[in-house]
């Protein structure tokens, strides 16, 4: 059950009771809601947390799809200069400032 399927099921006041309850943001859980992918583990340790559910990371996660981050995956595989671009592009990882 992915975060949308778990808030269609709690009802609609799930994600503000999740996001007011965690540090994590109601942007960042309507992002999710929305279907975009980021780290679980967080997530589902603020649900449970918020909600007083024991949400695991299984339950989060799309079916058939590993549980880890986007992020994670691009990791997995090589990283060559020019797809790092490409994915940096697309997962808007701004380069950390230096000085």
């Amino acid at each position: 059950m992915n975060l949308k399927q778990y808030c269609d099921r709690y009802g609609e006041g799930t994600l503000k009771t999740v996001a007011k309850d965690s540090e994590i943001t109601l942007l960042t859980l309507r992002n999710i809601y929305n279907g975009m992918r980021v780290k679980l583990y967080p997530v589902a340790r603020a649900i449970s947390k918020a909600t007083g559910w024991r949400v695991t990371i299984p339950d989060l996660c799309e079916e058939g799809k590993p549980n880890n981050s986007v992020l994670a995956q691009f990791k997995a595989r090589k990283m060559t200069d020019t797809n790092r671009g490409r994915h940096r592009a697309r997962l808007k990882i701004r380069p950390m400032r230096k000085g």
